[in-house]
């Protein structure tokens, strides 16, 4: 007999059972420990990943902003009055300072270079300032161009940190380069000073004829620039490079034209014949552009045009504008200049072939070349980017039958194009449909044919991230449509507005 309190034979066995457990719970549970487990090597990933860049950014201080601090503290306790040259610039006449100028608080010096390549470089702490480019009032026989450099300062000690020099440099392409170098200790003194460059290009006695000028170069940094009164000077090729400055056109004529700055706006008129590039950082391009279509056609069959010369293609007049953070304004007009070249029977010193073969041919026997402007056709290209900031582009003047190919593309602003009314061709904007908008002008234009053809737009295609069509003169459904423009913007508004 079990006494109480005493557990019972059966109790016992019972004690002694094996636990029975639920196999899905011991699944569920090894799941668990398996998911903290990867929880806690993904956190210590994630922790070593931050020591690691935080690291990486310590050191980046360390390197770009502590240890040239250091050094320029060192060189100022040395008192290193050596100026670095460029490698690849060789120094001529070197500046013979005149007594003070600018009410007697700075000095000046002048030189004379050739017009041919002009070369302006800066390099150092102390090379900072402003440069105009701008056209002599005085005519001249001579393809000199005066430079005047005044600097301001505070301490005539000043100049003996600085050197400024008439310089060379040998290019791979193009003429060799030829200007003035402002140069100076890399690092900062006590003393200040800030230089005003003035470049005075010649006027020549035949004022009909622009002055022309191959190369232009400019590598200054932390130099404003300023072109004024050169609308008659014609720049084959002009390089603009500058930091921390704008540059500013009153009016600016040339083939290749390439400008870059940042923290500091591009304002001003700019006038190209083949191509512009305009970047900029953090901050704005606000311009008006004209592009010039200088293209060449033939009057006569293809059998009787010398094979050197026969263009059978040729590139758009192309423009480019990019910034990061700023607005970007753009009112663009398109031109055309046709140059034709035909024959006609004259000198037998132009025949580009024997009598027989141009007889046979019928072909004549001198070329002749004329300019004639027409306002009809013309192949353009233009791509504007930013990313936080808006983008604006209208049209004024446009030529009939014209070729328009345009990007614009933003990604947290607006973009919004004004479309010319001689504009015939494929239109698509890439944005989520609440931002997407068109503004329909067309009827308060005519036909710029004068043949009283309807403006007529067409939406082919409509969804959640994009929508296309065409704008076009008539209703022919079977034109054939060479431009187009389109819209993109990821998080902002896109509006095209039809003309």
């Amino acid at each position: 007999m079990t006494k109480p309190g005493q557990p019972s034979g059966l109790d016992k066995h019972a004690e002694l059972a094996p636990v029975m457990v639920d196999g899905d719970k011991l699944e569920r549970g090894r799941e668990n420990i398996n998911l903290e487990g990867k929880v806690t090597r993904r956190r210590q990933y994630f922790r070593a990943l931050v020591w690691a860049l935080a690291f990486i950014a310590l050191v980046h201080v360390f390197v770009k902003r502590i240890v040239p601090l250091l050094h320029s503290r060192l060189q100022q306790y040395q008192d290193n009055r050596e100026v670095p040259i460029p490698a690849d610039v060789s120094l001529g006449q070197c500046a013979n300072w005149t007594q003070p100028v600018l009410n007697g608080d700075g000095y000046s010096a002048e030189f004379s270079i050739d017009t041919r390549a002009p070369l302006f470089i800066s390099q150092g702490s102390l090379s900072t300032g402003e440069i105009f480019v701008t056209r002599s009032k005085k005519v001249t026989s001579s393809n000199k161009a005066k430079v005047n450099i005044a600097v301001k300062l505070d301490d005539p000690t000043f100049l003996e940190y600085v050197r400024v020099c008439k310089i060379s440099k040998f290019r791979h392409e193009g003429p060799p380069g030829y200007g003035i170098g402002i140069f100076s200790v890399p690092w900062h003194p006590r003393q200040n000073g800030w230089f005003t460059v003035t470049v005075e290009l010649p006027r020549m006695a035949n004022v009909e004829d622009p002055l022309n000028i191959l190369e232009f170069t400019s590598q200054m940094p932390s130099f404003q620039h300023m072109f004024r009164n050169v609308e008659d000077v014609y720049f084959h090729r002009l390089s603009v490079s500058t930091s921390d400055r704008p540059v500013l056109a009153q009016s600016l004529f040339g083939m290749h034209v390439d400008i870059t700055t940042s923290q500091a706006p591009i304002r001003g008129a700019f006038n190209v014949t083949e191509s512009i590039c305009l970047a900029n950082s953090d901050s704005q391009i606000d311009v008006n552009l004209g592009l010039h279509d200088f293209s060449t056609s033939w009057t006569t069959p293809t059998s009787c045009n010398p094979a050197r010369i026969v263009p059978n293609w040729r590139p758009p007049v192309r423009a480019l504008l990019r910034t990061n953070n700023g607005l970007l304004r753009a009112s663009v007009n398109l031109s055309r200049m046709a140059r034709s070249i035909g024959f006609r029977n004259g000198d037998k010193r132009a025949n580009n072939g024997s009598d027989s073969d141009n007889a046979l041919l019928g072909c004549p026997k001198t070329i002749e070349i004329l300019d004639t402007t027409t306002t009809t056709g013309g192949l353009f290209s233009i791509s504007a980017f930013n990313n936080r900031g808006s983008i604006d582009i209208n049209f004024g003047e446009t030529p009939l039958n014209h070729t328009l190919h345009l990007d614009a593309a933003t990604s947290f602003d607006d973009v919004k194009v004004a479309i010319p009314p001689t504009f015939e061709g494929i239109w698509m904007m890439k944005a989520l449909h609440p931002f997407r908008e068109i503004v329909d002008n067309m009827g308060s234009y005519k036909d710029p044919t004068g043949d009283g053809r309807d403006r007529v737009l067409w939406v082919d295609r409509e969804g959640l991230f994009e929508q296309e069509g065409a704008a076009v003169w008539g209703r022919r459904m079977d034109k054939v449509l060479k431009g187009w423009v389109l819209l993109r913007s990821k998080f902002g508004r896109a509006t095209l507005v039809l003309y």
